[in-house]
């Protein structure tokens, strides 16, 4: 599990950086569409502007989608290889199965809360034995989940928006949307990045160290 959290960290940092340029893309076409809409007739270097500014988005959403196709393999791998650790440190009475611990993403309905119910569990058993149950995660789990959720509603907005745009007011509305969809995803991944941390330090933590369980994160990825 610690060479995942490892990697998985390269991975949302990437995917960090794509959207800080995903965010600049979108504030220059948004700008390109301010002249547009203002301007009397368009002339050969708007249109030129407006060639690249394709250009540039489509690539950059094409990275984008790519990006977060190995996120979502690369997680839910290491969602499953941290149910397996907390097997393996002796947790007794765990409800989820590795297998399930990724199984409800893909469940409708249910994927708005048993995902954050199999990921608290695996936390709280990363103190193995049979005492697990009585641990609190810390305070950003849920935070950590609500983004999820939001950053899924967002996503969809941009997609529903930017499939029906016929008109400049349209599209300048959908690339605000599409702003505000990159800025959650960051959030979200800097969340996702305290999730791994948090447990992987919980499994790789000296279980004869009480207070090792219930200490707040203070450090990176062991080793």
């Amino acid at each position: 599990m610690k060479a995942w959290s490892k990697w998985l960290t390269r991975l949302f940092c990437l995917i960090i950086l794509v959207d800080v340029v995903g965010i600049a893309s979108s504030y220059g076409q948004h700008r390109l569409l301010d002249q547009f809409e203002t301007a009397l007739a368009v002339n050969d270097t708007m249109l030129a502007a407006a060639e690249s500014n394709d250009l540039r988005q489509q690539v950059v959403a094409g990275l984008q989608v790519f990006l977060w196709i190995c996120a979502m393999i690369a997680s839910l791998t290491w969602i499953r290889s941290a149910n397996q650790s907390a097997r393996a440190r002796g947790a007794v009475g765990m409800r989820f199965t590795p297998n399930w611990s990724i199984g409800w993403y893909f469940i409708p309905i249910a994927s708005l809360w048993m995902p954050y119910q199999a990921m608290k569990e695996i936390w709280q058993a990363g103190r193995g034995g049979d005492a697990w149950k009585e641990d609190q995660v810390p305070d950003f789990f849920p935070i950590w989940w609500f983004v999820w959720l939001f950053n899924i509603f967002v996503s969809k907005a941009v997609l529903r928006n930017t499939l029906n745009t016929e008109t400049i007011a349209e599209l300048k509305h959908a690339t605000v949307i599409a702003i505000a969809s990159d800025a959650a995803s960051i959030v979200l991944y800097l969340m996702f990045l305290s999730v791994v941390r948090e447990v992987c330090r919980r499994h790789t933590s000296d279980p004869s160290k009480e207070s090792d369980y219930n200490r707040p994160m203070q450090e990176s990825l062991p080793g």
